[in-house]
């Protein structure tokens, strides 16, 4: 099992995005960012018939989180709901948050696609 937002598990998250169900409803290109402050940074860009996890992000995101390990870590351990990161101020949003409701399904599986990547 990869540690938590190492390369290997970046990897197995780029695995796992191309196999996700849901993640190919996406209709328009999206490119969502993910900055940890004490950790790496990637994104996960959405074209039509792909998914990918960049871990040299482009500079072209739609929309960003930025927050740290720990709360990244429950995050994608389900024990964190992102919106209530947000709210709390341990996540801050970037970019357009509107490009995720023009694409709500894949939005809604972004949370399981961390999920779905074990962690230790």
């Amino acid at each position: 099992m990869p540690q938590f937002l190492s390369p290997q598990w970046l990897t197995a998250l780029n695995q796992a995005a191309a196999q996700h169900p849901g993640l190919d409803a996406h209709q328009k290109p999206l490119t969502v960012g993910y900055r940890i402050t004490d950790g790496p940074h990637w994104c996960i860009a959405f074209t039509p018939g792909a998914v990918q996890v960049l871990t040299d992000p482009t500079p072209d995101q739609d929309v960003w989180f930025i927050t740290d390990r720990h709360t990244a870590s429950q995050m994608a351990a389900g024990t964190l709901d992102p919106l209530t990161a947000i709210i709390d101020g341990t996540m801050t949003l970037g970019g357009d948050p509107r490009r995720l409701t023009e694409n709500q399904a894949v939005a809604d599986q972004l949370s399981s696609l961390l999920a779905a990547v074990p962690q230790n």
